[in-house]
């Protein structure tokens, strides 16, 4: 369609001239109005979303800039980009946006983004495209969290989101307080939803780094994103603490890695947080020092020594040891209480490991046991037979202990010992050793 421009200057300049100008005015405000909320119900239908918010903003800029300054009273664009605005976006905000920005957001269309939060804010809509955006990392880290993906994956897929999330509020937001709120809310509500999973997954993955052989700061970063979001900070701290208890003891971490990450928690937490937790690594340097001055037990006997308001709270377990361990448990009493003449040793049996040598038909093999297992175990020395009172009376267990030990000696994966009859343990049962086991 062609205009003549100079002719339309002329007959506007004529309506300002004769005081009509603002009667052409109102009456072309309205057939403004009337013909771009036609072309919005078409367009929404016909263009895709990223297509639909260019020709918005072209729309703006060629009424609002290009043809009030080549044709009309600059007293007009006001209103009339206000028209524009308001039939093409304001009125479609929310169809726009359930359309678009799950989208946009998905496909981490960061340029689509940015137009829309222009767009928005031009119009005073930006507090519904922050609830639009708080709702979406509501929903889409909840969906992570509760995907069955492996340990790894799904922390590797939660940094992901995490980064592009932040990336998109700094640039395709602006960095506007309104979604830097947003993502902090929603990303809150996901860690928290179902509490008790974050805090395994966050007690899981802590267990992966400190074990790692090279500490990798990124999975340290992935820790501790969970952990400043998590509010069941104390629930967490019982089951990192009876984990780290377990590494400490069982030397299956580096202790390098151990406080890097303590470290990290007690910037995040404060020195009351993990005052306990560096306390139990202490104790286990201390320990080996001390083992160092014992010469005497060098080689055959480790003791840690655990400052009891350190650890996870530990119900003693009493047993009948054999002679040559009780010996040297009474040899490190007489040295430990010796050196320090104030402080009382309490034996916790059930933390004890111990590695026996054992001789099969098919070669000699070195397992690895707890404390109990071996005291069972070695029962078999003398007799290949036992019935489960026999074992009850020589080891002295309670018999609840007894018959989970023995459930961990006869299970399928690690059968050292057999059972007679097959079935759940009764104290009816027989036992006896297994040459078939190596």
């Amino acid at each position: 369609m062609f205009i003549d421009g100079q002719q339309l200057q002329s007959v506007i300049r004529m309506l300002l001239d004769l005081n009509v100008y603002q009667e052409f005015e109102t009456c072309f405000l309205e057939e403004t109005r009337q013909f771009y909320a036609t072309e919005g119900n078409s367009l929404m239908q016909s263009m895709e979303m990223g297509e639909y918010l260019n020709h918005v903003s072209t729309r703006v800029h060629q009424e609002s800039t290009v043809r009030v300054k080549r044709y009309f009273d600059k007293s007009t664009k006001a209103p009339l980009q206000a028209i524009v605005e308001e039939e093409l976006l304001t009125k479609r905000v929310t169809q726009v946006l359930d359309k678009c920005f799950s989208y946009f957001h998905e496909n981490y269309l960061v340029d689509e983004l940015s137009l829309l939060y222009r767009l928005l804010k031009k119009v005073g809509q930006l507090d519904i495209c922050a609830k639009y955006f708080t709702n979406y990392v509501k929903t889409k880290g909840s969906a992570i969290l509760c995907d069955t993906l492996p340990l790894s994956e799904k922390m590797n897929t939660l940094s992901t989101f995490k980064k592009k999330n932040e990336y998109i509020v700094d640039h395709s937001f602006e960095g506007d307080e309104q979604f830097l709120d947003g993502l902090k809310d929603g990303t809150e509500y996901f860690i928290n939803l179902r509490e008790n999973n974050t805090i395994r997954l966050l007690a899981r993955h802590a267990d992966t780094v400190v074990k790692s052989e090279k500490m990798d700061e990124r999975q340290v970063d992935q820790c501790m994103f969970l952990f400043h979001h998590l509010q069941a900070k104390d629930e967490f701290e019982v089951i990192f603490k009876r984990d780290l208890a377990k590494r400490l003891l069982l030397d299956t971490a580096h202790r390098n890695h151990e406080r890097i990450l303590l470290a990290k928690i007690k910037k995040e937490s404060g020195v009351a947080f993990t005052s306990k937790l560096e306390g139990m690594l202490r104790d286990i340097k201390q320990s080996s020092e001390l083992m160092q001055e014992f010469n005497d037990l060098s080689g055959q006997f480790y003791v840690n020594v655990l400052t009891h308001g350190f650890w996870p709270a530990y119900a003693p377990v009493q047993v009948s040891l054999p002679a040559a361990l009780q010996e040297l448990q009474d040899l490190y009493t007489v040295l430990y209480t010796q050196k320090y003449p104030r402080r009382q040793l309490t034996w916790q049996n059930s933390l004890g490991v111990c590695d026996v040598y054992a001789n099969y038909p098919r070669g000699a093999k070195n397992i690895t046991l707890t404390l109990l297992q071996a005291i069972v175990l070695l029962l078999f020395n003398h007799d290949t037979s036992l019935p489960f009172t026999s074992i009850l009376q020589a080891t002295r267990f309670d018999q609840v202990e007894l018959i989970r030990t023995l459930q961990s000696l006869t299970s399928k994966e690690y059968k050292l010992l057999k059972k007679d009859p097959e079935g759940p343990i009764q104290p009816t049962d027989f036992f006896s050793y297994n040459p078939g086991f190596w």
